[in-house]
């Protein structure tokens, strides 16, 4: 199933709460999420982190409450989706009001007839203003850096991690370098033997890509080192990392600075569910998840 909400829908959660129990309520196995951009302003990094963070955040406490198991994923607003991967990803449109049909690009909908076009009514009056992010990035636009790196284990796939990739790959022009941790950093995560082999982490990453901005095919490699194929490739203009990963980038730049190439720009996403910046103790983790299968299988 596919849902297209307005862009000014996706600053205010209250606005989502019952579009999502709307296109929820049938339990699909998949709901791709795509955000009508309004094209009097350029859409920019801080923006789509923000409606990121509102989609993922308010969809997953639905799901919760429904006690449903689907699967949610933002895709890109984007003139060149593949149009097959669409016909085979979805079957049925819910849209709400404020969208203009009329103006959803061809490729996400021309294999969708007019019954299957379904049309959900979204009120935005009276509603609270939602976060909207202000974390220090420039305002890049959509597909203006050239070579664009994103690293991490990637282990049990969760928002967070979605909302890191698609801030990634957003962000790439032409390519996109993705670093996933290999064994030699593993070794001293809790929970290890819970941990997902090496090739299902790269798949599920390369999955949620497919789906986000079909036809762009990530370049992947394997780290076994703290910088990764940041300090092995100089042709690369960006890295994209979690707040909790920022000293890393500090340590990265240190090393291409030896190395006598240029430094990289930063761009930095918030941790998903971390109310403490500095501790991140409650934040979104694949620990957690490793943790509730040890639990499962050790009940006392």
């Amino acid at each position: 199933m596919l849902l297209i909400i307005s862009e000014i829908e996706a600053y205010h959660i209250d606005a989502l709460r019952p579009i999502f129990e709307q296109s929820l309520a049938s339990d699909p196995d998949n709901l791709f999420v795509l955000i009508q951009q309004d094209l009097t302003n350029q859409y920019t990094l801080n923006q789509l982190i923000t409606h990121l963070e509102h989609i993922y955040g308010t969809s997953q406490k639905i799901i919760e409450k429904q006690n449903i198991s689907t699967q949610v994923t933002v895709i890109l607003n984007d003139l060149d989706y593949d149009f097959k991967h669409a016909a085979k990803s979805w079957s049925t449109v819910f849209y709400t009001s404020k969208v203009n049909p009329k103006m959803i690009p061809n490729a996400y909908i021309q294999h969708i007839s007019a019954h299957e076009m379904i049309k959900i009514e979204s009120d935005l009056s009276d509603i609270s203003s939602s976060k909207i992010n202000k974390l220090p990035n420039p305002d890049t636009l959509y597909k203006e850096i050239p070579i664009v790196a994103v690293g991490g284990t990637f282990d049990h796939l969760h928002d967070g991690h979605k909302i890191l990739l698609t801030a990634a790959i957003f962000l790439a022009k032409k390519t996109l370098i993705i670093g996933v941790t290999g064994h030699e950093l593993l070794k001293n995560k809790k929970y290890l033997e819970y941990l997902e082999s090496y090739d299902t982490r790269v798949g599920r990453v390369r999955e949620l890509l497919k789906n986000v901005r079909p036809g762009f095919i990530p370049d992947v490699y394997e780290i076994n080192d703290v910088c990764g194929p940041t300090a092995k490739i100089e042709d690369i203009d960006a890295l994209v990392v979690s707040m909790e990963s920022s000293k890393g980038a500090t340590f990265v730049n240190k090393v291409r600075s030896d190395l006598g190439w240029k430094k990289l720009n930063v761009y930095t996403i918030s941790v998903v569910g971390g109310s403490d910046p500095e501790s991140f103790e409650d934040k979104l983790s694949s620990t957690a998840f490793r943790e509730q299968e040890y639990l499962k299988n050790h009940p006392t």
